[in-house]
């Protein structure tokens, strides 16, 4: 005699709320883990440039409503007390440049956080958003894929996410991508869930978190394209093709409530548009003209490279495996949500690849398709091992823990040979750091925004000499700016117009520059060539950071 169903049925949601429980836990010691690790990361390039001193001018605004805050080239008294001056930023005269949404946000957390209550650094209160989103993210993720992809594929596919190295390292600094691909995700997420029970909630959840992709980077523009690559029929029968176009009837109110509350979480979180909203084409023709940059008139196979040399390798091999278990469920199976994670996944790389484009910094200018590759990439590992269970339970066991423990080796690895800058990792299919300096240039193989400088002030101010000089040849700003933080306040920068000379130095003076091609100058050369440094950051045996003495010269 059988059981009655319902014993089964109470067993399942038990095991699905275990399971779901210990992703809460897993995300929650991600969290922690994330935010005990902030201190190893130093302001970033762009967030130099302009994001911090955006983010506050747009908080003051929001908070007072005073027009002063939005008077970009004046240098507020009422501003100047914090540490962070943030009137010295390079780009405070191109509003144009930085969305407001994000930005605002991490300004807040930086003045309750660090200036009110005094619980974080500056610097680290104004990424911790930028945690928090990801930890939603993972969490959002996970819930979404179980009842489509599979418990094992979710579980999986979130885990390969939470610890790609890239992913791990941008999280604690980059304000601008990974905000934005978080964002770029839900939209995606709560789009699939309209489609399959429409409500204008649900689309209304949709256009709110397009709205806020596009309010922290214009790769949210891109989004249309994706939802509607993912609903196109892959099909030739006319009837698919009628039974879209009656969807598109039924359904354009939700479609423009999307569009609207989209626009309007634009509109309202920049402050930059509220005296003329048409200034928001100053912002697209900059996008458009790339920030002045112009790519080659050719397909650029660059993109898809950096993708198989920046994935670890079990990401890499079972993304492949998925995509082709994928592309039978959507085009034979003709499973909605698979189609639209394909065009997820694959979408963002074509785009970067057109003629024209540009890339550079590795994946971030596309990181997008990351967590659909990800997902993509559980639902391969999902199909190994229930191929394993069908010859018993043992090899299914067997096959999981071996697939973790692959998963948990190549993680430590990234830690012993990047430590916590993996924003530079590249996997060993294509010789790790070194071998990608060869494959694409010394600017992709090194610390490209700069966040190591925190780490080499730290040192100047351990084992620098009283009174010492520092000289810093590229991005100067992310010395200067957090200087009071993280300087020794007897320790004076070189103004930006000034280089020292070897020849005749009177105090200590050091050279300190992250291995950017761009960086080098006469000055760099000469310490490459005649001196050694007295410290240096390396991930894999590569310098990213050097701090040489060069009073110490001979002739000096």
């Amino acid at each position: 005699m059988s059981r009655p169903p319902g014993i089964f049925q109470k067993a399942g949601a038990w095991l699905n709320l275990r399971s779901g429980l210990l992703m809460v836990i897993f995300t929650a010691s991600y969290l922690a883990a994330a935010i005990a690790t902030l201190p190893a990361y130093g302001m970033t390039w762009d967030e130099g440039l302009g994001n911090f001193f955006f983010g506050e001018r747009y908080l003051f605004y929001l908070l007072t409503f005073n027009g002063k805050y939005l008077d970009f080239k004046a240098d507020l008294a009422s501003l100047a007390g914090y540490p962070l001056h943030l009137f010295l930023s390079p780009l405070r005269d191109f509003p144009h440049e930085f969305p407001a949404l994000f930005d605002t946000l991490s300004a807040g957390a930086m003045h309750l956080l660090a200036y009110r209550l005094r619980w974080l650094d500056p610097v680290d209160a104004f990424h911790l958003p930028t945690v928090l989103a990801t930890a939603l993210l993972l969490l959002a993720l996970y819930r979404f894929a179980t009842p489509r992809l599979g418990k094992t594929a979710a579980w999986f596919g979130t885990l390969l996410l939470a610890f790609a190295p890239r992913f791990w390292a941008d999280l604690h600094f980059n304000v601008k991508d990974i905000p934005e691909m978080v964002f770029f995700s839900l939209t995606i997420l709560s789009f699939a869930g309209w489609l399959e029970r429409p409500t204008c909630w649900r689309a209304l959840q949709t256009g709110l978190a397009f709205g806020a992709a596009i309010s922290i980077k214009a790769n949210g523009w891109f989004l249309p394209i994706v939802l509607l690559a993912g609903l196109l029929p892959w099909s030739l029968r006319w009837q698919d093709w009628l039974r879209l176009a009656r969807h598109f009837l039924q359904r354009s109110g939700d479609y423009i409530l999307m569009g609207i509350s989209g626009a309007g979480i634009l509109l309202l979180s920049w402050p930059y548009l509220y005296d003329n909203p048409l200034r928001i084409k100053n912002y697209l023709n900059y996008i458009l003209s790339q920030g002045g940059r112009s790519g080659a008139n050719a397909w650029s196979w660059q993109p898809i490279k950096m993708v198989s040399a920046t994935l670890p390798e079990i990401l890499l091999i079972f993304l492949l495996a998925g995509i082709g278990i994928t592309v039978y469920r959507a085009a034979v199976q003709r499973r909605a949500f698979h189609r639209l994670l394909l065009a997820w996944c694959l979408l963002p790389v074509l785009r970067i690849s057109l003629p024209g484009m540009v890339n550079f910094d590795g994946i971030r200018h596309f990181v997008e398709f990351l967590p659909a590759a990800c997902l993509l990439a559980g639902v391969g590992i999902q199909a190994l091992i229930e191929r394993a269970g069908r010859a018993s339970r043992l090899a299914q066991a067997g096959s999981a823990a071996a697939l973790a423990g692959w998963l948990a080796l190549s993680t430590l690895l990234a830690w012993l040979g990047y430590g916590p800058y993996q924003h530079v990792y590249f996997n060993h299919l294509w010789g790790g750091l070194p071998g990608a300096a060869a494959q694409f240039g010394q600017a992709e193989a090194t610390d490209y925004w700069g966040t190591t400088y925190r780490e080499g002030m730290n040192w100047l101010s351990a084992e620098a000499p009283p009174d010492a000089s520092i000289y810093v040849p590229v991005a100067r700003w992310l010395v200067h700016l957090p200087s009071s933080l993280w300087l020794r306040e007897d320790l004076r920068l070189f103004p930006e117009d000034q280089t020292p000379t070897p020849d005749g130095l009177a105090s200590p003076t050091y050279v300190m520059f992250i291995t950017r091609p761009e960086a080098e100058n006469e000055l760099t050369r000469f310490c490459q060539e005649n001196l050694q440094p007295v410290y240096q950051i390396t991930a894999e045996g590569v310098a990213l950071l050097k701090i040489y003495r060069l009073d110490r010269a001979e002739g000096s």
